[in-house]
């Protein structure tokens, strides 16, 4: 399994709101029509998915330290690889885990779009208390 971190855009800066977006929803090519884009999960110290971008960005901003409170990367296996939701989940949450970031919020976006299966793992890297 490989797991890319993704960068910044180039204005230095992430979007909880534009990446949760990517996760959650895609627009149909021929319809036009956005509809939901794989699995979706959500850490327990987000609401819902409606809120969790505005949940994220309003403990960010508790901290003006960050500048990029954005922290994205996407578990992936290898081509024609399906893992069970139960095993996708089990392997995002011991990634969040190795990295420190157990008690953070997070979103894990589950696509099958690419030959790759892969999970996106949003994190906020301001910790939701400290």
């Amino acid at each position: 399994m490989l797991a890319p971190i993704s960068g910044t855009r180039k204005d230095g800066r992430s979007s909880f709101r534009a990446l949760k977006n990517y996760l959650a929803q895609e627009r149909d090519r021929q319809t036009r029509e956005i509809r939901a884009r794989g699995e979706i999960v959500l850490s327990d110290n987000l609401l819902s998915p409606e809120t969790a971008a505005a949940e994220m960005r309003g403990v960010a901003s508790e901290n003006t330290r960050v500048k990029d409170p954005v922290y994205h990367y996407q578990p992936c296996w290898h081509p024609g690889g399906r893992p069970t939701q139960e095993q996708w989940q089990s392997a995002a949450n011991k990634s969040i885990q190795s990295l420190g970031f157990q008690e953070h919020q997070y979103i894990l976006g589950a696509h099958s779009d690419t030959e790759h299966f892969h999970v996106h793992v949003m994190v906020n890297r301001v910790h939701p208390e400290t």
